[in-house]
């Protein structure tokens, strides 16, 4: 049946096709900011915070001053630091990412990032709690902060975009995400 404008009903009112509906229930409730890309997917750009992040680096890579660079470098040294305290990882994460933001110099890249905070949050707090997880996330960041530090923009946000996907992936094949199939 149509709706009001020319498309099937429930895509009138904004929801995802019947098929891709699971997975972005899955996504989403995974925490997984990604998910809102499924939704958007013209959007991609704006919405998918591996994109947005990974722009933050290569601007930060590129734009920072010698303080915003040495803040960034202390920061990733708090985060191997506490690598064993998750509540304390994720704080220290949410710095680098704030450090990552004030030395890109856009503040529009923020103003969204900033809007997407909560589902990045989730997404962290989600894969944080997985094992060994931890550990995988310093090593990507510690990478990141090394093609920054290089100055090396492009490798810097590969290496970002990498390391969103990475978080994603473990959240979503953990084994104790369990969904009813038929939702």
């Amino acid at each position: 049946m149509r709706g009001h404008h020319g498309l099937p009903r429930h895509r009138a009112r904004g929801a995802p096709p019947a098929r891709g509906r699971r997975a972005h229930r899955l996504r989403a409730a995974q925490g997984d900011a990604r998910g809102l890309a499924l939704a958007h997917r013209g959007e991609e750009h704006l919405r998918d915070p591996g994109q947005l992040e990974g722009l933050a680096c290569r601007l930060f890579a590129e734009h920072a001053d010698s303080a915003q660079l040495g803040a960034l470098v202390s920061t990733v040294d708090r985060l191997s630091r506490a690598v064993d305290d998750p509540s304390t990882m994720l704080a220290e994460k949410s710095r680098f990412y704030d450090v990552l933001f004030d030395g890109a110099g856009n503040p529009e890249l923020r103003r969204i990032l900033e809007g997407l905070r909560q589902r990045i949050t989730l997404l962290r707090v989600n894969s944080l709690a997985i094992p060994g997880r931890p550990v995988h996330s310093l090593q990507e960041i510690e990478k990141i902060r090394d093609a920054i530090v290089a100055r090396n923009g492009e490798l810097a946000e590969e290496l970002c975009r990498q390391h969103i996907r990475a978080a994603a992936d473990a959240v979503l094949s953990a084994p104790e995400a369990h969904f009813d199939e038929s939702e």
